[in-house]
C-alpha cells in the first residue's frame, strides 16, 4: 500500500501494521493525548517534571540503561522472573535482584507514557524529564500478591519518591485491605499515589478497583484517545483456493498461530448480540480443525471461548461489534476441559464480510483501514465504575487510556498500541509531575482538589455515538485532567468531590469551599449541570435481578435537586468562601433498582476561570439488597469450579502438608449480589455433632464445636493483575 495515500485516506490517525517486520505510517499531528490534557501546552513552555515510577530500561527510546544518569534511574526486582503466588513450587519464590527488566513489554508501555525520549515513531513522554524509578512486582507470568506490593510501595516511600503510580488493580470496592492501608497512610505522609481505576466497565456499578479505591488514593479513569493508534498483523487468506489476501488482526492474550486452517462461523447473523453466549447446538461439528470466528456481544469473551471449546476449538477469531480490533482475553476465567491455544479479533468489517461469504459464496474482499473512533474524547467503555460498597466517590478523574501508542519490549516490537486504565495512569503521574515542577510540590489531597476542580466532565458516549447529557460522575471521575489550567490555577474547589451517599443514609447537606490565591477580586456564580442517572439493577423479572447490570445500561430521565447556600460569591485575593449545598433525590425512579444519580456544581469566575465539582447520591437502599441468593450457592469443585457436584458426593482432604495440585477439593461457589467484606464457609463433620437446627448465637447448629486447627486468615495468593 503506497503511504503517502494511506496518510490522505487516515487523516490525523496513526496507522501501524505489521507482519512481524512492521510497516509504520506516523502522524505529524501532536500526540492526541497530550493535546486533550494539555500536557503539550506546558512542553511548549519547557515544563518536563521530575521524579516518577515505572519500568524496563533496554528500549532506547527510555534511554537503553538503567542507573544514575539513565531516564530510570533507581529501582529494584523484588520478584525475578519465576515468581508466582500461586503457585506451590518452592522454586517459584520471590528471587530479588537489583536488576528490574521488565519481561511482559506492560511496564515498558508504561514507563514511554511518562519518560519516552524523541524518537522515529513520533511521540514521546509526557514527563521526559522525570526521574524515573521501577519496582518490578511480577513475575513473567500474570499476577502480584499483597505483600510484594507492601515491600515495593515501603521501598519507594524509603527511597524518597514523590509519586507513586501503579497500573495495577483488582477487583475492589472496600478500603480496608492491607495494601490500601499502607498506600493510605503514604498518602498521609505527603507522598502522591495513583492508582488504576480498573477495566471492569463490563462489571457495572460499585466494581472500583483496588488498590485505587483506598481512603486517598487517587483512581484514574481512561477516556478515549481522539486519534487513536491501531496495531494490526498482517495475515492472508484465500476464497476457494483463489488469490491469498490480506487481513489485519489484533492478537488475543492467547496467540499461539502459525496455522493454516478453513474458518467455521458460530452464526451466520451479522447482527447477533450473543453469539457464543450459551452451549452450542448439538448439530455444530467438531471444531478442532478450524478457525473459530464469533461475534462479539453481551457476554464475555470468556464464556464464548468456552463453549467454542466445548465443541473442540482451538483457535477463534472474534470480529468486533464496533469500530476497529483491540487486545481480547479469553483467559478471564479458568477454562476447565477446554484448550483456546490462540485467539484475536478482526475489525467488524473484516468479520462480516467472511460470514456473508461464507453464507452466499461470494468472494471476500477486504479493506484493512481503521474507521472513525466514535468514541474519543469519550470515558473508555472498559474504565471502571465506581462508587465504593461505602460510597465513597471513585473514580477522582481520568486521562487518555484508550488506544494508547508506547513503548514496549524490544523482543516484542519496540512499540505497541495498548488501552486500559494501566495506559492512563502514568499519563496521570506524568502530568502531576509537570504539576509539581510550576508549582512546586503539593500536599496529595490539596493536588486531588485542584486536579479534580480544573478537569473537564464529558458527555455520555456509548462507543457510537455521543449523547445529550453528561456521562455519570462514579464512571468518569471530576473529567479529564488540564494540565495546564492546573498548573497555573488561581482557583481552588474543595474536597474534590460529594457523595450525598443513599436514601437510607441521605445527607440533608455538604460544604465545599472556594478560594481565590490570585492577584484580583474575583465573582463567581455557582449552579449545577446533572449527569445522566442510571439504575444499578436490572428489572425484577430479569433471571439476574439480584446482579448489577452489566454490558448494558438503563438511563432515566430523573435527575436530584441541588440547592446552595449562596449563588454569588465575591472574593478578595487570598479570601475562601464555604458554601451549603443541600440535595433532593430524584422522587420518579424505582427505589428498589436503586437509581445512581450524579452531577456537577459548576462555578464560572467573572475572571474567565471555569471549576467544576463532582457530586453523588443513590436513590434506593443497597443495603436492603439480596447479597446471597439461596438458589445460588453451589458446591463445587476445584475441577469444575462454577457446576455443582450431585448429591452425596464424596472429597477426600489431604493431611495438612500433603496437598497435590491434583487433588480436587469442595469448592464453594456464589455470586454476590453486592460486596461483602467478609465471606465465611465452615465444612462441619455431621457425624461428629449433626445440626438439629438453628440458633440465633449458634448458627451452625453445634454449640459445643471447635474449630480443627487454625484456619490460614491471609494467603499469599495473586491478589492484583495488570490493568
Amino acid at each position: 500500500m503506497d503511504v503517502s495515500s494511506l496518510s490522505d485516506e487516515m487523516g490525523s490517525t496513526r496507522v501501524i501494521r505489521m507482519n512481524f517486520d512492521y510497516t509504520l505510517f506516523k502522524e505529524m499531528a501532536p500526540f492526541s493525548p497530550h493535546v486533550m490534557t494539555q500536557v503539550d501546552k506546558l512542553h511548549a513552555k519547557g515544563i518536563t517534571g521530575k521524579g516518577v515510577k515505572v519500568v524496563d530500561y533496554t528500549n532506547p527510546a527510555l534511554g537503553g540503561c538503567f542507573g544514575k544518569g539513565c531516564p530510570i534511574s533507581f529501582g529494584y526486582d523484588l520478584v525475578g522472573d519465576r515468581y508466582d503466588p500461586s503457585s506451590l513450587d518452592p522454586t517459584r519464590r520471590p528471587a530479588p535482584d537489583k536488576d528490574p527488566i521488565d519481561c511482559h513489554g506492560h511496564g515498558t508501555h508504561v514507563a514511554g507514557i511518562i519518560a519516552a525520549r524523541d524518537n522515529p515513531w513520533g511521540f514521546n513522554g509526557a514527563a521526559p524529564g522525570a526521574d524515573l524509578g521501577m519496582y518490578r512486582v511480577f513475575g513473567c507470568g500474570p499476577g502480584v500478591s499483597d505483600e510484594v506490593l507492601i515491600s515495593a510501595v515501603n521501598m519507594a516511600f524509603e527511597d524518597g519518591a514523590d509519586i507513586i503510580t501503579g497500573s495495577l488493580g483488582s477487583h475492589g470496592g472496600w478500603t480496608e485491605s492491607a495494601l490500601e492501608t499502607i498506600l493510605s497512610r503514604v498518602v498521609d505522609r505527603g507522598v502522591v499515589c495513583t492508582f488504576a481505576a480498573g477495566n471492569s466497565g463490563a462489571f457495572g456499578f460499585f466494581s472500583p478497583g483496588g488498590p485505587a479505591d483506598g481512603n486517598g488514593v487517587t483512581s484514574v479513569s481512561s477516556f478515549e484517545a481522539v486519534n487513536a493508534s491501531v496495531m494490526l498483523y498482517t495475515s492472508h487468506y484465500s476464497t476457494h483456493g483463489g488469490e491469498w489476501r490480506e487481513f489485519g488482526f489484533v492478537p488475543a492474550t492467547r496467540a499461539n498461530w502459525n496455522v493454516t486452517l478453513p474458518i467455521y462461523a458460530t452464526s451466520l447473523n451479522t447482527s447477533i448480540t450473543n453469539d457464543a453466549c450459551k452451549p452450542l447446538p448439538d448439530s455444530t461439528p467438531n471444531l478442532g480443525n478450524k478457525i473459530v470466528l464469533i461475534r462479539m456481544g453481551t457476554c464475555l469473551p470468556y464464556l464464548q471461548a468456552r463453549y467454542a471449546g466445548q465443541k473442540g476449538a482451538n483457535h477463534i477469531m472474534f470480529y468486533n461489534d464496533v469500530p476497529g480490533a483491540s487486545t481480547v482475553s479469553v483467559a478471564d476465567r479458568p477454562l476447565p476441559h477446554v484448550r483456546i491455544v490462540s485467539a484475536g479479533m478482526v475489525e467488524p468489517e473484516t468479520g462480516e464480510a467472511w460470514v456473508k461469504a461464507l453464507k452466499a459464496g461470494s468472494v471476500i474482499t477486504v479493506n484493512v483501514t481503521y474507521p472513525d473512533i466514535r468514541g474519543g474524547g469519550a470515558v473508555s467503555p472498559f474504565s471502571s465504575f465506581g462508587p465504593t460498597f461505602g460510597m465513597d466517590f471513585k473514580p477522582q478523574f481520568g486521562a487518555p487510556g484508550g488506544n494508547i501508542l508506547s513503548t514496549h519490549s524490544i523482543a516484542k516490537g519496540t512499540i505497541e498500541v495498548m488501552s486500559g486504565t494501566s495506559q492512563a495512569t502514568p499519563l496521570m503521574a506524568a502530568i502531576i509531575a509537570l504539576i509539581f515542577e510550576v508549582r512546586g510540590k503539593l500536599d496529595p489531597r490539596s493536588l486531588t482538589n485542584l486536579l479534580a476542580a480544573h478537569a473537564v466532565p464529558q458527555l455520555r458516549n456509548d462507543g457510537f455515538r455521543f449523547f445529550k447529557g453528561l456521562a455519570p460522575a462514579p464512571h468518569q471521575g471530576a473529567g479529564l485532567v488540564q494540565a495546564y489550567n492546573t498548573a497555573y490555577a488561581t482557583n481552588m474547589l474543595e474536597p474534590s468531590s460529594l457523595s450525598f451517599n443513599d436514601s437510607d443514609h441521605l445527607q440533608p447537606q455538604l460544604t465545599f469551599t472556594l478560594s481565590n490565591y490570585g492577584k484580583l477580586d474575583v465573582s463567581y456564580r455557582i449552579s449545577h449541570v446533572p449527569a445522566s442517572t442510571v439504575y444499578v439493577f436490572p428489572r425484577r423479572d430479569d433471571p439476574v435481578w439480584h446482579l448489577p447490570m452489566s454490558l448494558r445500561w438503563d438511563f432515566v430521565d430523573a435527575a436530584a435537586t441541588l440547592g446552595f447556600s449562596e449563588e454569588q460569591v465575591a472574593l478578595a485575593p487570598g479570601r475562601r468562601k464555604t458554601v451549603s449545598v443541600s440535595a433532593k433525590q430524584p422522587t420518579n425512579v424505582d427505589l428498589e433498582r436503586c437509581a445512581l444519580w450524579s452531577g456537577y456544581i459548576i462555578v464560572n469566575g467573572r475572571d474567565g476561570s471555569s471549576l467544576s465539582l463532582p457530586y453523588q447520591g443513590l436513590a434506593g437502599s443497597p443495603h436492603n439488597k439480596t447479597i446471597v441468593r439461596s438458589d445460588k450457592v453451589i458446591l463445587s469443585d476445584s475441577d469444575i469450579f462454577d457446576q455443582p457436584r450431585p448429591p452425596k458426593s464424596t472429597f477426600t482432604l489431604p493431611a495438612p502438608g500433603r496437598f497435590n495440585v491434583t487433588d480436587v477439593l469442595p469448592l464453594g461457589f456464589t455470586n454476590l449480589g453486592l460486596g461483602s467484606r467478609i465471606i465465611r464457609v465452615d465444612i462441619v463433620p455431621l457425624t461428629t455433632c449433626p445440626p438439629k437446627g438453628l440458633a440465633i448465637d449458634d448458627p451452625i447448629g453445634c454449640s459445643n464445636m471447635k474449630t480443627i486447627g487454625q484456619p490460614d486468615m491471609f494467603l499469599g495468593e495473586a491478589q492484583y493483575y495488570k490493568s
